[in-house]
């Protein structure tokens, strides 16, 4: 079981990196934005993989709530380091009520 969570973190970390990716691919104005829109293609299958891996000892009730609240929480860290994103207050809370509902949810 603890395998099946290892997957599930890996499976969000490829899904946040998938997003930088296809965010840095729409901001450059060459032709290094087809292959990083390729990397993050190749990310999200990757992606894909670990999910479907967690999946098998995870119910899904329980993994797509996790999966989605850990990608809400990186996303956001990564988009105020790598693209200056101001993470306000009322965002902050917003997370944290998403969050907290999605762990509501997720209980037995």
């Amino acid at each position: 079981m603890k395998t099946a969570f290892f997957f599930l973190l890996l499976a969000v970390v490829f899904n946040v990196c998938a997003s930088i990716f296809f965010k840095i691919s729409v901001t450059e104005k060459n032709k290094a934005s087809t292959i990083l829109f390729v990397i993050g293609l190749a990310m999200g299958a990757v992606n894909a993989f670990f999910y479907m891996k967690s999946l098998k000892d995870i119910k899904l009730s329980i993994a797509y709530p996790l999966f989605s609240a850990g990608s809400i929480l990186l996303m956001a860290i990564f988009s105020a380091i790598l693209f200056g994103e101001y993470i306000g207050i009322k965002h902050t809370i917003g997370m944290i009520v998403i969050c907290i509902g999605i762990f509501i949810v997720s209980l037995k």
